[in-house]
């Protein structure tokens, strides 16, 4: 079986809604709210005030998130099946898109084969290039731009063994891990366990497809991208381990991405609002005061560096400057609303 759909993932999500995966359904922004609406009774030091003077005894709206990137390492092939010139063309379409999601995905890099006699033992090392980190893309893309092609086979089988025994050694931890091969092409060298041992590609055609699947086995699927691959049997080949991953594209004669579709995968990832939602909507939203990890956030009218509500239905709070850039980049956190009363 295979999926399809983007990778639902990275998004502000509140602690309610667990964590998110990939996905072929859409990214949504769940909360866990806690709130009193009534009006409380005053304590015995009377009732909380903001540094507007807001009284804080008409409920208390709480909004935790925690953003959860997948750790995706990029499997990238540097036989060059076809044409160099193509060939690079289409990688200086694909590093952006590193770049791109450089906060939502944690990034790392695996280049295959390594120099040597085509298909031979020592064409698979045993070491990522740039490992897997947060706010990686910089490196992996600096790799990229200084891949040096070559023609001595392409041992994607056994490149996708060690890359998945890397990715399922990663940190334990709730985030969803995937292998992104990037190649222009059928595989070539057949063997697998991170040791190519011949030059024989419908052998290698399927031990790369036993790589892919015991890869999504044990929990690391494979995502493919097609570097213009020069030939039918190259489209069929990639076409055949994208299905194999569990994540191939659903309405094209190419079931892998390529770099002008492979955004589609991360369609939604990045949580690009800076709007949360208040649920209810405070009683007196003159009267509302905003933390962010406990830190109080005022209320901006000229949206350069606070809140301010979207709308006058004062349903949600839209943060402005570094207070927005906060939100988009930090792990985890907690945005506070105390409503104080009429």
């Amino acid at each position: 079986m295979y999926r399809h759909g983007a990778i639902a993932v990275a998004t502000i999500c509140a602690t309610a809604c667990g964590r998110t995966a990939i996905d072929a359904r859409a990214p949504e922004v769940s909360v866990d709210a806690a709130v009193d609406a009534t009006h409380a009774e005053a304590r015995a030091d009377g009732p909380g005030t903001s540094s507007d003077g807001a009284d804080a005894s008409c409920g208390m709206f709480t909004w935790p998130f925690e953003r959860v990137s997948p750790r995706i390492l990029i499997v990238f092939d540097r036989s060059v099946a076809g044409a160099v010139p193509p060939w690079r063309d289409e990688l200086a379409r694909f590093i952006p898109v590193v770049s791109a999601n450089d906060v939502a995905i944690d990034w790392g890099l695996y280049t295959f084969p390594d120099t040597g006699a085509t298909c031979g033992p020592d064409l698979i090392k045993s070491v990522v290039d740039v490992p897997v980190a947060a706010t990686n893309a910089s490196a992996v893309t600096t790799a990229l731009a200084a891949t040096v092609p070559v023609r001595n086979g392409t041992p994607t089988a056994a490149a996708i063994d060690v890359a998945a025994a890397y990715v399922r050694g990663l940190p334990d931890g709730d985030a969803p891990r995937f292998v992104m091969l990037v190649s222009d092409g059928a595989p070539t060298c057949a063997g697998g366990n991170g040791a190519p041992s011949s030059d024989d590609p419908a052998r290698a055609q399927a031990d790369a497809l036993d790589a892919v699947r015991a890869a999504a086995a044990d929990g690391v699927p494979t995502l493919v991208v097609g570097l213009a691959p020069p030939e039918a049997a190259d489209v069929a080949a990639l076409n055949a381990l994208a299905m194999a991953g569990g994540y191939a594209r659903a309405q094209s004669q190419l079931r892998f991405y390529t770099p002008a579709t492979v955004g589609e995968l991360f369609t939604g990832v990045s949580n690009t609002s800076c709007t949360i939602p208040l649920q209810p909507s405070p009683p007196a939203p003159d009267a509302v005061t905003i933390t962010f990890d406990g830190e109080p956030v005022r209320r901006d009218p000229t949206h350069s560096n606070g809140w301010d509500y979207p709308d006058v239905s004062a349903t949600g709070v839209t943060f402005y400057g570094s207070w927005c850039e906060r939100l988009m980049t930090e792990r985890s956190g907690q945005v506070t609303a105390t409503y104080g009363c009429p």
